[in-house]
């Protein structure tokens, strides 16, 4: 299923970690991606969807203060802080 269409300029693997340790072995591959133009969401009709691109600096004080509840989201997140600073000239 494809949930939404994106294109990138380039992408850097950050890296793989388990998604549910402990419970499976699933592993989620994590990138950066650049230069990232989204399309229109494509999903089930009975999806609600919303995608709401979040400034760099706000997405990492939300990582930073606990604002986001999943975890590899802030793994990726900090994971690429000083990456995503260089990009947004902080």
């Amino acid at each position: 299923m494809r949930l939404f269409c994106l294109t990138a300029v380039s992408l850097q693997k950050i890296g793989q970690f388990y998604t549910a340790n402990g419970i499976c072995n699933a592993t989620g591959h994590y990138y950066l991606a650049a230069g990232v133009t989204l399309g229109p969401p494509h999903h089930e009709p009975a999806e609600v969807m919303e995608i709401r691109p979040t400034p760099i600096a706000e997405a990492l004080r939300m990582a930073h203060a606990g604002e986001i509840s999943d975890g590899t989201s802030v793994l990726a997140l900090l994971l690429c802080e000083s990456k995503l600073r260089e990009i947004a000239g902080h």
